[in-house]
């Protein structure tokens, strides 16, 4: 997930945005390095920083919001392999998640994201969810929005439902779901 990340809506000064590719490049290497050797996020926000007219503050939103987005990236393609299974198997069992936000004062509410309203949506691990207004994300990180994803901390929990409790859940039934498996 970190050699995929895109980097995307990054915004840079004039002077910077000659030099794009290269800085989306460095920010992608320094994630993905960072992640591997355990660093933190101020020692890649300072490794970013270089890159960005020195400005600490913005290396540190990027730091951030990057590795945010390739951990839960990486947490929902590995959760898609375990889940593809058990829907092509047809089990009783699918794998489900739910959206979780901080629930303290700074969790992310306002008319373009509301990230307090999306606490404890249920969806099914192969569909999105839906953030309204039209935005929908696989998991927190993934909306393309700069107002849902900079520094967003919102995690998904996942978890083996029969389709009964999916239903209590959310009201809606698995599909195709003939003869299940146990």
């Amino acid at each position: 997930a970190a050699v995929n990340n895109p980097v995307n809506k990054l915004t840079l000064s004039k002077t910077l945005e000659k030099n794009r590719k290269q800085i989306v490049y460095n920010i992608k290497q320094t994630v993905t390095v960072g992640i591997m050797n355990g660093d933190s996020m101020p020692t890649m926000a300072k490794k970013i920083q270089n890159d960005v007219d020195q400005n600490y503050r913005k290396a540190m939103l990027i730091t951030r919001t990057e590795v945010h987005r390739v951990r839960e990236t990486g947490h929902n393609d590995s959760a898609k392999v375990l889940d593809d299974k058990l829907a092509e198997a047809d089990y009783k069992y699918r794998m489900v998640k739910q959206w979780r936000s901080k629930q303290d004062r700074v969790t992310r509410h306002t008319r373009l994201a509301n990230h307090v309203m999306m606490h404890g949506k249920v969806v099914l691990q192969d569909e999105d969810f839906d953030l309204g207004n039209g935005i929908t994300a696989p998991c927190p990180g993934q909306s393309g929005k700069a107002y849902h994803d900079c520094n967003c901390r919102c995690r998904v929990s996942r978890d083996l439902l029969s389709d009964e409790e999916f239903f209590e859940k959310t009201g809606r039934h698995f599909p195709k779901v003939e003869k299940p498996k146990e």
